[in-house]
């Protein structure tokens, strides 16, 4: 096992390379197809992208739907999406990996705020995510509540 960005016991908010990248708390961890690297960044509420080659750069930020603590991401090669569990929990919101500019509710509350135990569709349901898994051969989702 190698570190390949960031520096182990130390925490802050800075893009760079190697151990320049300083990380704040990262939670949930993806590979993408080409081999890089997306941590959600839980204090800082945005996800970030590292290299093979440890470069680390924004990916996406709070103003573009990475709301309200990420938690828990997902990669799927089949529909090229990040998956992303926001809001301890109460929704999850996915990008296309090829523009993350912005995200898409797929399901529980809009805000990221409210944590529940509603059987529903969209917005209307509310969930707890405590994890969850992404079936690469069909569209199915299965969560951990």
């Amino acid at each position: 096992m190698s570190t390949i960005a960031g520096i182990s016991g130390t925490t802050g908010d800075t893009i760079g390379t190697g151990t320049g990248c300083v990380m704040n708390n990262p939670w949930g961890m993806t590979t993408l197809s080409n081999g890089d690297i997306l941590y959600a960044c839980r204090w800082t509420h945005r996800v970030r992208k590292v290299t093979p080659a440890g470069v680390c750069t924004e990916w996406s930020t709070a103003s573009t739907g990475v709301q309200n603590l990420p938690r828990t991401i997902r990669y799927r090669a089949a529909d090229n999406r990040v998956y992303l569990v926001v809001g301890d929990g109460a929704a999850i919101r996915y990008f296309d990996a090829a523009n993350p500019s912005t995200t898409t509710l797929l399901v529980g509350d809009a805000a990221g705020t409210t944590v529940g135990n509603v059987d529903d569709t969209g917005s209307s349901a509310r969930i707890y995510v405590k994890g969850f898994a992404i079936s690469e051969s069909t569209s199915l989702m299965y969560l951990a509540e």
